[in-house]
């Protein structure tokens, strides 16, 4: 070791440095006396955080979130871990799914390490400043901490500061994705509260969310805050007197004002409120699992249960309905899967007794939800077909869980009881005002009671009702909406049609007329489903013998059916048919003058038109549906001229939406729709703006420089005498008709491809 003196080496480095350092550099201070200080590396760390983050981009800050939730968790001085919470919320701007979850799992971490006051006293405030932060990336990561924090917080907070959080953040905030996570924050939250006196304002909250504008919210509600607020009510023991209870009253409040609210005038559309009902429906489906599980735990056999099911060879694997959701699964609801089939095991075999004595929980399902259900369907009209489905699932569901002996036992006598018809009914007429045979009741109980059951005797109940149905809608005079109903939910399914085949079959072989013409109408919902091989050997031989009927009235109620066939079929043999059938209806003189055939038609082609082949539509609808208007001018019954007119407005404006060349547009089109207005200036003054506008439109569509009375066979807007030459030209149509021939349809239009 050398010996240099200490003032020299002094000296000689001040000499030497290039470079001059400033007194009040922290760093230098720091690293100069970082070996002889005491500090914890934590100390240290958390000291030089608010210096390096400023210094790092955005896009990496990611990278300092284990440091930073290490520095929290270890950091002794509750004034620097505040500081350090403070720079994780802010750390970034904007942190997206996977930075949040990573953020998220560091602070359970530390509030597992902190315990519960710490959490209430560092973390939360925290959250609480970032609940109106104007970036919705940072508002979620608050709702999502509220979930995450719950049970690490004491009660007292859980059901106080976290719950007003998030009821704070679903009323106020205007974003969708941050009302609809912090609806399942809530359903977290709420698995951890246990302050009951919380149980309605939980209920407010669920109601809220299912009313919610945005469909991602409500569906949340649905399946997450929905099932843990009603594990919560079966935990109570009050699900029938409390939850359930209340979900009824919405939702009965719900249909009640559906029923007074008009049909929707366009096919096929969907309106607001069916959608929420619909929503409503599914709440009620969610809520039968914890229902079920509730009244097989408490019947009198549940002393001495069978316990030799578990095995899946000894009781049938399909007793219960399978569930999108884990949650709801009944073994997943009760906690013990063998013990459940146990217990459904022994309820069925209990009510498979001939007599058996009830419980409460039976008690309330056959007096107060029963009578809920049919109270709910007879505010809904059988004609809304998607609204009518929901409830068929619903029930279909519901007695697929009950099981068969409690469906046999008490479903089916509380439907029955409202369907069937007195004597007094059938003498005095009252019969065509059953509300019943409207609504929803006829389509519920076929497809959602009936069709829940599987046996061979079941299936043969089925057919007798549709065949007892059909005869009695028919002889009563009864509106054949809730029938139709029937048919459309049952038809969805393959297995069902030989079945509905058969029940129609026996229509068209009834004496009477009414329950030929019913079957006659009801064909053309089998049409579009049934296979090509039943559809020629079943259906259309059906409709032919009814085409044929001695009463015209029966002959008229296919016409829907040979449309449809029109449209849907791909067979060259059947297109024949049915082309050669809608020609003898219009051109044989056996139907001349037959106003309602003439309306049935029209309807028909409104139907079809834009569905069918372009050349079947351009060379046989349009020119007749031109043809019927021009008689209709010279009609003078106004009832029927103002039938046929709404009929033709109807099928002018379906066909408005078809591609037409100019020819077309000339020749057939127009002069139809001139024909219709100079119809509706008479009658319906209030429709012909609604024509104009496609007058308009469509002689738009025609070349400008071609002149209208220059056109082949074409007609003047303006000529009263050009009008006149038209109309005799298509009344010419019906008085010199020629002889019905088979027509060549291949000819006629191509054959669409299958």
């Amino acid at each position: 070791m050398r010996n240099v003196p200490y003032e020299f080496q002094k000296n000689l480095l001040s000499l030497c440095q290039t470079q001059k350092v400033t007194q009040d550099n922290r760093l230098i201070d720091e690293v100069s006396d970082i070996v002889n200080s005491q500090e914890s590396i934590v100390t240290v760390v958390a000291r030089c955080l608010p210096h390096i983050v400023p210094n790092i981009l955005l896009a990496k800050r990611e990278e300092l979130i284990p440091l930073i939730l290490c520095a929290i968790a270890l950091h002794p001085d509750p004034k620097e871990r505040d500081k350090l919470l403070n720079i994780l919320f802010n750390l970034i701007k904007r942190p997206d799914e996977e930075q949040r979850h990573m953020i998220l799992t560091g602070l359970v971490a530390i509030a597992q390490h902190l315990g519960p006051s710490r959490v209430e006293a560092e973390l939360l405030p925290q959250c609480w400043e970032q609940i109106t932060h104007r970036y919705m990336e940072r508002r979620l990561l608050v709702s999502e901490s509220c979930g995450v924090l719950a049970p690490y917080v004491m009660s007292g907070i859980r059901s106080s500061l976290l719950l007003s959080m998030l009821q704070q953040m679903l009323h106020e905030d205007k974003d969708d994705l941050v009302r609809e996570t912090v609806v399942k924050n809530l359903a977290l939250l709420l698995l951890y509260v246990d302050d009951v006196d919380k149980f309605t304002k939980a209920s407010e909250l669920l109601f809220l969310s299912l009313e919610d504008r945005a469909s991602n919210v409500s569906e949340c509600g649905l399946n997450a805050l929905l099932p843990s607020i009603t594990a919560w009510s079966f935990e109570q023991s009050n699900l029938q007197s409390h939850l359930l209870p209340s979900v009824m009253v919405v939702v009965h409040k719900h249909f009640k004002m559906l029923n007074d609210i008009p049909l929707s005038p366009v096919l096929g559309s969907i309106q607001a409120e069916e959608q929420q009902s619909i929503l409503y429906t599914r709440v009620v489906s969610t809520l039968l699992p914890f229902l079920f599980v509730s009244l097989i735990e408490t019947g009198p056999y549940v002393e001495n249960p069978d316990l030799t099911c578990s095995s899946p060879t000894e009781f049938d694997v399909d007793r219960l309905p399978t569930y999108g959701s884990i949650i709801l699964n009944p073994s997943v609801i009760h906690g013990d899967g063998d013990e459940l089939m146990s217990l459904v095991k022994s309820f069925d075999r209990y009510l498979s007794s001939e007599w058996y004595k009830p419980w409460e929980q039976h008690d309330w399902i056959v007096s107060e939800l029963l009578p809920w259900f049919h109270s709910v369907l007879s505010f809904v009209n059988s004609q809304r077909q998607i609204v009518v489905h929901a409830l068929v699932e619903l029930v279909h569901t519901f007695c697929h869980l009950f099981g068969r002996p409690f469906v046999q036992k008490n479903v089916k006598p509380s439907f029955l009881s409202r369907l069937s018809l007195t004597e007094e009914d059938k003498s005095t007429g009252t019969s065509t005002n059953r509300p019943t045979y409207q609504d929803a009741t006829v389509p519920v109980y076929v497809a959602g009671v009936l069709g829940a059951l599987h046996q061979a005797e079941d299936r043969q109940e089925l057919l007798e009702f549709l065949q007892d149905l059909l005869y009695t809608v028919s002889l009563n005079h009864l509106p054949d909406s809730s029938i139709k109903a029937a048919l459309l939910e049952l038809s969805s399914k393959k297995a069902y049609h030989e079945l509905l085949l058969s029940v129609l079959w026996e229509g068209v072989v009834h004496n009477s007329p009414l329950v030929r013409i019913t079957a006659g109408r009801l064909f053309e919902i089998l049409v579009g489903v049934v296979s090509e091989s039943l559809l020629r050997t079943r259906v259309t031989p059906a409709l032919v013998t009814l085409a044929s009927d001695p009463e015209i009235v029966v002959r008229i109620a296919t016409v829907p059916a040979f449309g449809a066939i029109m449209e849907l079929s791909s067979q060259r043999d059947l297109l024949e048919k049915a082309h050669l059938q809608l020609q003898t209806f219009l051109d044989d003189q056996m139907y001349r003058d037959q106003h309602l055939l003439y309306v049935e038609v029209i309807r028909t082609f409104a139907k079809i038109g834009p569905n069918t082949e372009p050349k079947f539509r351009d060379e046989f609808v349009l020119p007749r549906l031109t043809a019927l208007a021009a008689e209709n001018n010279s009609t003078t019954n106004e009832t029927k001229k103002m039938d046929i007119a709404m009929a033709l407005l109807e099928a002018y404006t379906a066909m408005s939406c078809c591609f037409m060349s100019e020819q077309l547009i000339a020749e057939a089109f127009l002069p139809g729709l001139r024909c219709l207005k100079s119809d509706l200036q008479q009658i319906a003054q209030e429709y012909e703006d609604s024509v104009n506008s496609m007058i308009h439109e469509f002689e738009g569509k025609l070349d400008i420089g071609r002149s209208v009375d220059n056109r082949p066979r074409s007609l003047s807007v303006t000529s009263p005498g050009s009008m006149e030459e038209m109309k005799n030209r298509m009344t010419k149509m019906f008085t010199n008709r020629p002889a019905v021939t088979r027509p060549n349809l291949p000819n006629l239009f191509q054959l669409r491809k299958k």
